[in-house]
């Protein structure tokens, strides 16, 4: 059991205020992060599973992971446990989490208005707000100096971002994201996609030699790795592999001499993540 003086925050306004103040009480933490501990040492007594709440709860009005509270000295978590996301629970606790301790955070329902299903009109949507709980549930979660030991240690491929997402509990989309705000140095790109067809992109795009080829809802290359790929129904992770790098990017510079290697996650359904690395 974790201890943790709250007065060591009474002066955080901010994520980042917060972020430091419990890694300088807790600094020795390491993967994964125990989010249940801390959380009970900064006064949520209860993190609860809608699916096991009493059946004559209308389980269904509450909203997922909002945190009720009495005078922000003591709270719980509502959280729904999901089969395909299992860590997403974890993020779910860490974002309201930060709601509880942001003094700014002003949460309005009450434990009977959620009862009554009656939370459209007093939920908090702020968007200033969704977005800084959104950063300090990723920077509780993957801290930047565990996240950099990580990578300092082993040289960058799917494998590695797989194994360490399980041993912090993480999903590996949000492991493999949080990865570029520690090598923003390093030429690289992560495509998503679902079915072949782009969903999304996270490029260091100051260190590519060129804009990637393709953008939101156009098929990956033909000529990629990923495009020539057979039986990719089953979840599997391709080996790194030397990429044509004129298929993935527009207008390379005449003197590009660098190798690009590209590997995918193959995961269900159809979805999948691709890496560019040039090295």
């Amino acid at each position: 059991m974790f201890v943790l003086e709250p007065i060591g925050w009474a002066d955080c306004f901010t994520p980042e205020d917060l972020i430091e103040e419990i890694f300088h009480q807790l600094p020795d933490l390491s993967f994964p992060i125990p989010l249940f501990e801390i959380a009970q040492a900064c006064g949520i007594v209860k993190i609860v599973d809608i699916a096991n709440l009493p059946n004559s709860r209308p389980s269904g009005a509450f909203p997922e992971g909002f945190l009720i509270d009495q005078n922000k000295c003591h709270g719980v978590i509502f959280y729904k446990d999901k089969a395909i996301a299992p860590y997403r629970k974890r993020f779910t606790i860490a974002h309201e989490l930060a709601h509880f301790l942001l003094p700014h955070h002003i949460n309005k329902l009450s434990l009977a208005d959620i009862e009554r299903g009656d939370v459209s009109a007093k939920a908090s949507h702020h968007q200033e707000h969704e977005k800084e709980a959104d950063w300090f549930a990723g920077e509780l979660l993957l801290p930047k100096h565990l996240l950099e030991d990580a990578l300092k240690s082993q040289n960058l491929s799917l494998q590695f971002i797989k194994r360490l997402a399980e041993t912090s509990q993480t999903s590996f989309s949000f492991l493999i994201n949080r990865c570029f705000t520690i090598l923003d140095e390093k030429p690289m790109a992560v495509i998503h996609s679902k079915d072949g067809v782009c969903y999304q992109i996270w490029v260091n795009g100051h260190a590519l030699p060129s804009e990637i080829a393709c953008s939101k809802k156009e098929s990956l290359p033909d000529f990629s790795v990923f495009g020539q790929q057979q039986n990719t129904e089953e979840e599997h992770i391709t080996e790194k592999t030397l990429a044509i790098a004129d298929c993935w990017f527009n207008s390379l510079p005449d003197d590009f001499s660098e190798v690009l290697y590209e590997q995918t996650y193959y995961q269900r359904n159809g979805y999948a993540i691709t890496l560019l690395l040039i090295e």
